[in-house]
């Protein structure tokens, strides 16, 4: 999409969108371009784009100039990239590019997304070879805690009840199960928060294609007009 970027004092931070049916320029509230300068009439002047990007003065006062040279009122001049229009004082630069510059923030945009999906993708690999791990772990204390019942039931019961020794198999086991179990947990809550924001990053991701898609078209579009 065109624009015009103020280079002028009074519209040095502006950057103006055009629009392809018109954008009327004057010092009117009722125009699209208001510039609040004396130098500059009521309704002073129109740009608009037909295959290619026009501007026309309205026979305003003071006139416009096209790059220092003043446009003759009413007669229609063709707009090119990095043209400098003057209304009055108040002058801008006319930029055809403003579609590129959408573009290239929208591919930044997407390498960022890509780059994030990507890092998403190696913590989350990461995590479940760590949760491959806790299993591992898991299978164990399995193993432990069913050596450790052989060899107490091997013990002689003159000095172990057999109540005693189940209220200790329970201990052990507990003691194992909360040691294991809290590994698991943080492993999960870990996972959890990896999948999310692989989610997140998959959603950005998605945006920015769009995005993109769209920036893309909108060039091919503005060559055509161009051509």
């Amino acid at each position: 999409m065109a624009v015009l970027r103020g280079l002028s004092e009074q519209v040095s931070q502006e950057v103006v969108e055009l629009d392809a049916d018109g954008t009327s320029v004057g010092r009117a509230d009722n125009q699209q371009l208001v510039l609040h300068d004396g130098s500059v009439s009521g309704k002073h002047a129109r740009i608009w784009c037909e295959t290619k990007w026009l501007v026309q003065d309205l026979g305003s006062t003071n006139g416009t100039l096209l790059n220092g040279a003043m446009l003759d009122a009413h007669e229609v001049f063709e707009l090119a990239d990095g043209d400098r229009v003057s209304f009055g004082r108040v002058t801008m630069e006319f930029q055809a590019a403003g579609a590129s510059g959408a573009l290239a923030e929208a591919r930044a945009a997407l390498d960022a997304a890509e780059a994030a999906l990507n890092a998403m993708r190696d913590e989350i690999a990461l995590l479940r070879d760590h949760a491959a791990k806790q299993d591992e772990a898991i299978r164990s204390r399995d193993e432990a805690l069913a050596e450790w019942e052989r060899r107490m039931e091997s013990v002689n019961s003159s000095w172990v009840s057999k109540e005693d020794f189940q209220k200790e198999l329970a201990r052990e086991k507990e003691k194992l199960d909360l040691a294991a179990q809290g590994r698991i947990d943080a492993a999960v809550r870990r996972y959890n928060e990896m999948e999310a924001r692989y989610v997140q990053s998959q959603a950005k991701l998605e945006t920015a294609e769009k995005s993109l898609r769209e920036k893309e078209d909108e060039l091919r579009l503005l060559a055509l007009k161009r051509a």
